[in-house]
């Protein structure tokens, strides 16, 4: 794994999270966003090699909202194409 700041463009989203998680009127995500604004990122974005979340969606896209243009991110690098579903699921199982 690696850790390093990428810009806000090159992350993608997965097409695999439930848009209930990224639901931008919930309580939760307010709750984040402001969080987030008030403290910064605190946990970084889990990515895979080519960028695709893995776990942070909510995070992504709260800094989206604040229009925050770079993201501390953990590139993990054993995730490949084929094992993708299961990093993403043991990411997101609560």
């Amino acid at each position: 794994m690696n850790y390093q700041e990428l810009s806000i463009n090159e992350i993608k989203e997965s097409k695999f999270n439930p848009s209930t998680r990224t639901d931008k009127t919930s309580a939760k995500y307010k709750h984040l966003r402001t969080n987030i604004k008030a403290n910064g990122l605190i946990v970084p974005l889990v990515v895979s090699k080519n960028f695709t979340l893995i776990d942070g969606h909510r995070r992504y896209n709260c800094l989206k909202d604040l229009k925050v243009e770079t993201a501390p991110v953990i590139i993990h690098t054993k995730v490949t194409n084929k094992t993708y579903d299961k990093f993403f699921v043991a990411a997101n199982e609560s």
